[in-house]
């Protein structure tokens, strides 16, 4: 192992990490870049993989989605009826029902169609989020007239103003309790054992590994209580989510609960969002009963694989300089072009065939800087200490010359 320790290498990459900790400690507002930041600002390598690399996915049958349009309270209450007595195992419903003083028929509809099926999810809604506290101050439910009749899950989707949805949360905490998200309540009527798997892995947050849009999945546009028995028998023992899907299937005008994933196919300065809520909870479901989980590699595996390469690269670089000094620009420069598209593209491999997420942006920063911070390290810092010693040793010898 001898070989592979030289101490200008050590001291050289250590410079390079000094370099990025300064870059990255720098906010740059550069006006004329603006634009061109904002487009980018919000893009992940990995989601080419989405949009354009990985295979087509088959339709996941265990799942209904009805879109609700814009059927009154009363008509999804006539719907849920219509297919309770059909088996599905689960149903869920994406959308807040709150009472309606004026209309007290529709809520006695609701409510008998919800204590009639017996196995029924409903969002909830977190509010109020502390920093200091990690956690948020309470929740929204629909009214007990429905609640006491079903299960709840927090329906919020983590993002940002309109930024890209690309992870789920399992739990969140709430007040001195705790409360699971929307597709994980509804898992868990379907495949108790799936979902305490899932829960297991005690991530704070799961990368969802997209299936794909609302085709993806079994769907309905229609009044689904217009169904004849025999037509609705498909939906025995599948999970069935309710919710917005636009005002008909394949809507993409309207914007109503509607997000930005990886799938877009404009994965580099988003323009139309392309995904409703409901179908980002199914790709939920579907992750979580295919258990096709995305391992998130930590931060400091990152940063450790940065190193590696980074000291590889100086170790190169300095048999490069020493013996073919007059070729070191050119061979340095072939490299630096060569390296970085390699790490992006074993980092893109990895996600698409191995479902593994490690971030390689500091490797490839190191890469690029490891050739000029070696040069700089070997000509000017590391010749540094005995030419002040040489300086010194001079002076000393002219006062005691004098």
């Amino acid at each position: 192992m001898k070989f592979l320790w030289n101490k200008s290498c050590f001291f050289a990459t250590v410079f390079v990490f000094l370099l990025i900790a300064g870059i990255s400690s720098i906010t740059l507002n550069i006006q004329f870049l603006e634009p061109f930041g904002k487009a980018l600002s919000d893009f992940k390598l990995t989601d080419i993989v989405y949009s354009k690399l990985r295979p087509e996915q088959p339709i996941d049958t265990n799942i209904v989605l009805i879109n609700t349009g814009e059927f009154p309270k009363k008509k999804i209450g006539e719907m849920i009826l219509a297919i309770a007595p059909h088996g599905p195992k689960v149903i869920g419903i994406d959308h807040f029902l709150l009472l309606n003083s004026q209309d007290p028929e529709s809520d006695s509809i609701v409510a008998k169609a919800l204590a009639t099926a017996g196995n029924v999810t409903l969002v909830s809604k977190l509010t109020g989020w502390d920093e200091d506290a990690g956690r948020w101050d309470s929740l929204i439910h629909s009214p007990p007239v429905f609640s006491q009749y079903t299960q709840s899950g927090f329906a919020n989707v983590i993002t940002q103003d309109f930024r890209t949805v690309r992870i789920v949360t399992p739990v969140e905490s709430v007040g001195s309790t705790h409360e699971v998200s929307f597709p994980v309540q509804v898992t868990r009527g379907f495949d108790s054992v799936a979902t305490q798997n899932f829960l297991k892995r005690n991530n704070k947050s799961e990368i969802i590994n997209y299936r794909g849009n609302w085709n993806y999945f079994l769907a309905a546009d229609t009044d689904i209580g217009t169904y004849s028995p025999e037509e609705l028998e498909f939906l025995r023992g599948k999970i069935v989510l309710f919710g917005y899907l636009g005002r008909y299937l394949g809507d993409t005008l309207s914007l109503e609960d509607k997000f930005f994933t990886p799938m877009n196919p404009q994965y580099a300065g988003h323009t139309d969002r392309d995904m409703y809520g409901l179908v980002i909870h199914a790709n939920v479901i579907s992750m979580i009963l295919h258990q096709s989980f995305i391992t998130e590699l930590p931060r400091w595996l990152s940063i450790l694989l940065a190193v590696i390469i980074c000291y590889g690269n100086m170790l190169v670089f300095k048999w490069i300089f020493e013996k073919y000094p007059n070729y070191f620009e050119l061979i340095s420069a072939i490299i630096l072009l060569v390296e970085p598209i390699l790490l992006l593209v074993a980092m893109i491999s990895v996600f698409l065939y191995f479902n593994v997420s490690i971030d390689v942006t500091v490797a490839v920063l190191a890469a690029f800087l490891s050739a000029n911070s070696l040069e700089i390290y070997l000509n000017l810092i590391e010749p540094l200490p005995q030419k002040l010693r040489g300086r010194f040793t001079k002076r000393r010898t002219t006062n005691e010359a004098t």
